[in-house]
């Protein structure tokens, strides 16, 4: 029996350098926090940095705002404090870590940002996982290291299939497969990392962005749980969620995507493995040193996190092009909101001032409606829906007021639908939305407990920590 495994897991650390910050582009709202990346990121690494039980950390790219090359100098110090408080870390990057061009100036210069190209990356970051590499894929830059014994890591960066998407070619494909029957052959348990979601992190996820997901990642997730790779962590979304599916060989295959480090709640990932189970639990960055305007830290974020849902539905209403702009910080691309312009502004002009309780009435449904949400804004209940996606708690269970409400409302609208030859869409859309956004059905996307291949997957082993 193989002793246990441990290790902290981050994604989406998107690091600004100090020496950017009169950037305007800090004050823009975004779901990530921008501005406060550094303090965010030092406090991160210090709580690493002083556990003395877990020596592994991974991360799982997009180390930086937009390639910068100071950023990522400035990431590489803060990763050497970690290596020196005696930390294994191991680094892929990913799309938002090279290639851009950015126009801002350094600080008190009229210099521009220097970019990073993506060929500079392996060697910025070779001390960070490469360094421990017992194989390499030329082409993609991904390669696998041994973790401890009877436990390997695949590192995998999926920048580019080949074809200008997400993904990997069909070469690092066949590297990906050796390395995992290599592996099984020894007798080791392997598992992966890389940057973009093989699985839909929430059910509404594909509808919005899915060019944002690995491509062909229901093929290559089948593939990969045959071959004998049962879990993968991802990032990209800055959802927190776990998604698990059986392959058609009937085989599990887990998708622990993990939200952004620099985005409420500013997730950590702490993750135990062995021949049993993976075992997850998150835990949060609870301060960091910054001015919180007179609240808690974690209040402070969500507080500008709901003023960014705030003006999104208000430019629903009144400012689709600004919506657009809007939506990039919430991993939404604009042409996605522009080609949806007509039946956005009319549903942003329906919801804004609406309460739950007129609404019942107005669909009559009031009925469906219980007395403690009557007087709630139908704009905060998205809103609060909405950042359920983003932390993993969503709880809004059958039977719960809002699921009833919900319910009832989506049932008189495929009634008042049922002749449109939109009907079959409109159902799947609203059926989505009802049963995998409301509520946050097993595994639990927070803390879990994941049983190994060939163990029964109970109800009871599916529990929160």
């Amino acid at each position: 029996m193989s002793a246990a495994l441990k290790f902290f897991l981050v994604s989406d650390l998107h690091l600004y350098a100090s020496c950017f910050e009169d950037d305007k582009r800090l004050l823009k709202p975004d779901q990530k926090f921008i501005a406060e990346s550094g303090a965010i990121i030092d406090s991160a690494f210090n709580l690493m940095a002083k556990n003395k039980d877990i020596n592994i950390v991974l991360i799982a790219g997009d180390l930086t705002y937009n390639g910068e090359l100071e950023s990522h100098k400035e990431m590489i110090a803060k990763l050497y404090r970690l290596k020196n408080a005696g930390k294994r870390v191991f680094v892929i990057t990913a799309t938002h870590d090279f290639g851009k061009e950015p126009s801002v100036k350094y600080k008190g210069s009229d210099r521009l940002a220097e970019t990073t190209p993506r060929e500079y990356l392996a060697k910025l970051y070779y001390p960070f996982g490469r360094n421990e590499a017992i194989s390499e894929d030329e082409e993609s830059t991904s390669y696998c290291v041994k973790l401890a014994e009877s436990y390997r890591l695949l590192c995998l960066n999926d920048d580019s299939n080949g074809k200008g998407r997400n993904g990997f070619s069909d070469k690092t494909l066949k590297w990906i497969l050796a390395q995992i029957a290599d592996a099984r052959r020894a007798g080791d348990t392997i598992f992966a990392m890389t940057h973009h979601p093989v699985l839909p992190p929430s059910p509404i996820y594909e509808l919005i962005a899915k060019r944002d997901m690995l491509t062909d990642g229901d093929k290559i997730s089948d593939l990969f749980a045959d071959a004998g790779l049962e879990f993968i962590f991802t990032g990209h979304s800055h959802m927190q969620n776990i998604s698990v599916k059986l392959s058609k060989n009937g085989n599990r295959f887990y998708d622990i995507n993990t939200g952004s480090l620099v985005g409420y709640p500013n997730p950590i990932r702490v993750v135990t493995l062995d021949d049993e189970a993976m075992r997850v639990e998150t835990i949060n960055v609870t301060d960091f040193k910054w001015d919180f305007d007179g609240v808690e830290p974690q209040e402070y974020l969500k507080n500008n996190f709901s003023s960014l849902l705030n003006e999104a539905l208000d430019a629903a209403a009144n400012d689709i092009e600004k919506l657009a702009q809007l939506a990039v910080g919430i991993s939404v691309k604009p042409e996605s909101i522009l080609k949806l312009r007509v039946p956005i502004t009319l549903f942003g002009r329906f919801i804004n001032k609406l309460t739950v309780g007129q609404l019942g009435k107005m669909f009559f449904i009031s009925s469906k409606i219980d007395k403690s949400i009557e007087n709630l804004l139908v704009k905060n209940v998205i809103i609060d829906i909405f950042q359920n996606l983003y932390c993993g708690d969503e709880p809004y269970y059958p039977g719960t007021p809002i699921y009833t409400a919900v319910e009832a409302l989506f049932d008189r609208i495929l009634l008042l639908t049922k002749r449109s030859k939109y009907y079959g869409k409109i159902k799947e859309i609203l059926y989505t939305i009802k049963d995998g956004v409301l509520y946050d059905a097993p595994p639990s996307d927070n803390n879990a407990v994941l049983p190994r291949q060939n163990r029964p997957l109970k109800e009871a082993e599916r529990m929160i920590i």
